[in-house]
């Protein structure tokens, strides 16, 4: 194995945090910076899986944090975006922890992308530990180590 490979990714990152590799959905422009608050689901969704429709203006101008499952891409980015997310970042579930890829999104257009399960736990943990958090999401790709 090459210990020097890297792989293109977008970078996530939250205030005071490393930088997370992640992919961006289908129909996310790969240019850019998205900027603001994230939010967590919990209190609106419990399954956080934003499959089903939540309260007009409950995720107004943040970014949320989405587990992945149960429902199609394309249904929970649309879910988020009618909720007033301003952006979607979508963590791997416990079966494909490590998995992340172009999401699928259909005819959806909230900006999107998708990190590890362990990136979106942390986030969502960081997030309970100090909210507001701010993130950023470049979108465009640069280099990341490649895991082992």
């Amino acid at each position: 194995a090459n210990e020097n490979a890297v792989v293109y990714r977008s970078k996530v990152q939250a205030e005071g945090g490393e930088a997370m590799a992640a992919i961006p959905g289908a129909n996310t422009r790969a240019s850019g910076v998205l900027t603001g608050n994230l939010v967590s689901l919990r209190g609106l969704d419990e399954t956080e899986l934003a499959c089903s429709v939540l309260p007009a203006n409950s995720l107004a101008g943040r970014v949320v944090l989405i587990q992945r499952g149960t429902c199609e891409f394309e249904t929970k980015l649309n879910v988020a975006m009618l909720a007033g997310a301003i952006g979607a970042i979508v963590y791997g579930s416990a079966a494909a922890p490590q998995e992340i890829f172009v999401m699928g999104t259909g005819r959806a257009v909230l900006p999107s992308v998708m990190v590890k399960r362990a990136d979106g736990l942390e986030l969502r943990r960081r997030l309970e530990a100090s909210s507001p958090l701010g993130l950023s999401v470049e979108l465009a790709p640069r280099p990341f180590a490649a895991d082992p």
